[in-house]
């Protein structure tokens, strides 16, 4: 259920706030618009170095903070935020996105102990959790990659979407400013827009239906155990002459 203390309704809420507000203006839009694209190559460069399940995944941004994908998250929703235009929004965001991500990682890095154990503690003492104040981590073998399913099955969808926000926050202003006129007399830059909305979403919902059935193996604590093993006992093999 979407509502405004959980992660899903975060945003939900803050998009129907901001456009309710009534205060976009043009030069909003575009003061927001570096942040959601921000927020969106994060999401990509996360999850293009992710495997769910598998392993505590130190590469990437991973190397930075333990949960950038929530940090991307805070990038775009500081994003539609400041296109909003609306200074209460922009002033409760971050008391209501901390409110929000902080218990959400609490219960994610739970859930990843108890799977991964001192593999994953070890990753707490040297990545910070959400703010970079420290040198990332020396870099693992693993790398970002363009065929990592997450790319297909999740963030493809999820950058459509996104990609309709300016739209529609653009959209919603001319509603708001011709009124009852944006419906009988739109001018082609407003049914161009709407025309894209459809096509992003569309495509975004068709993408989504696709993917059903689609998951990572899940690695069990004694499987990831064993995995760690067969590492740290094959690498003394592999730098031998």
């Amino acid at each position: 259920m979407r509502v405004p203390w959980n992660r899903s309704g975060l945003r939900s809420y803050l998009i129907l706030i901001a456009l309710l507000a009534n205060e976009i203006t043009p030069v909003s839009i575009l003061q927001g618009i570096p942040f959601v694209a921000l927020g969106m190559a994060m999401h990509v460069w996360a999850k293009g170095c992710l495997r769910q399940n598998q392993e505590v995944t130190r590469s990437g941004p991973y190397r930075f903070v333990r949960h950038p994908f929530y940090v991307a998250n805070g990038f775009l929703d500081a994003g539609l935020a400041i296109m909003s235009g609306w200074w209460v929004l922009q002033l409760a965001l971050p008391f209501w996105f901390l409110g929000v991500y902080l218990p959400a990682m609490r219960r994610e890095e739970r859930a990843m102990t108890g799977r991964f154990g001192p593999a994953y503690q070890a990753y707490q003492r040297d990545v910070p959790q959400f703010f970079p104040y420290r040198l990332p981590a020396p870099a693992p073998p693993g790398r970002f990659s363009w065929l990592n399913p997450n790319l297909l099955h999740s963030e493809l969808p999820r950058a459509l979407r996104y990609l309709c926000y300016p739209l529609v926050f653009f959209l919603v202003h001319r509603l708001w400013l011709k009124g009852v006129q944006f419906f009988t007399t739109p001018s082609p830059l407003e049914i161009a827009g709407v025309i894209s909305c459809v096509a992003l979403y569309g495509a975004s919902l068709a993408i989504r239906s696709r993917r059903k059935g689609f998951a990572w193996p899940v690695a069990s604590a004694q499987e990831a155990s064993g995995a760690r093993a067969t590492r740290l006992t094959a690498a003394p093999a592999r730098s031998r002459p």
